[in-house]
């Protein structure tokens, strides 16, 4: 006696298959792989983990030793600098865009004063996601916030 399993299970062989593909992926965790978390993820962190208590022990897991470029984690200009997110009060938006190894990521928000600002950071990926580069700009009003992931413009 001849079936198919058409008749047994009343689909074609095909989607069968595709659904136990389906299935085999979704307990043994078929996905794509992720390019490390996100820069916001990454700034979140940032934001919530590092005080100027802290700073000294754990600069090294937020910046690229290139941002320090031998100056003293110890020098107070150097821990204003580092500490550029008490320019800003209240974040209205943000941007990421990233490669293998070096992504920008734009914040806009407001200042204790309400005015606008805007954070330009550019991660680098030797291991993990390190800030390499800030720029803090004050800009004139929202209109001038960045409306995609930028990198910090270089000095004129």
């Amino acid at each position: 006696m001849k079936w198919s399993f058409r008749e047994i299970w009343g689909i074609d062989m095909k989607v069968n298959s595709f659904v136990s593909i389906a299935l085999l992926c979704f307990a043994f965790g078929c996905t794509a792989t992720k390019n490390s978390s996100s820069l916001f993820s990454e700034y979140e962190s940032y934001l919530r983990d590092v005080n100027r208590e802290n700073l000294s022990k754990v600069y090294s897991g937020y910046f690229s030793p290139a941002l320090l470029e031998g100056e003293s984690i110890h020098n107070l200009d150097v821990v204003d600098q580092l500490m550029f997110k008490n320019y800003m009060d209240r974040m209205d938006s943000h941007f990421q865009s990233k490669g293998n190894s070096v992504g920008c990521l734009s914040v806009n928000g407001f200042d204790l004063e309400n005015m606008p600002v805007t954070f330009r950071l550019r991660y680098s990926k030797p291991t993990n996601w390190l800030i390499e580069e800030v720029q803090v700009r004050f800009v004139n009003s929202i209109t001038d916030f960045d409306r995609s992931a930028k990198c910090p413009e270089a000095a004129t």
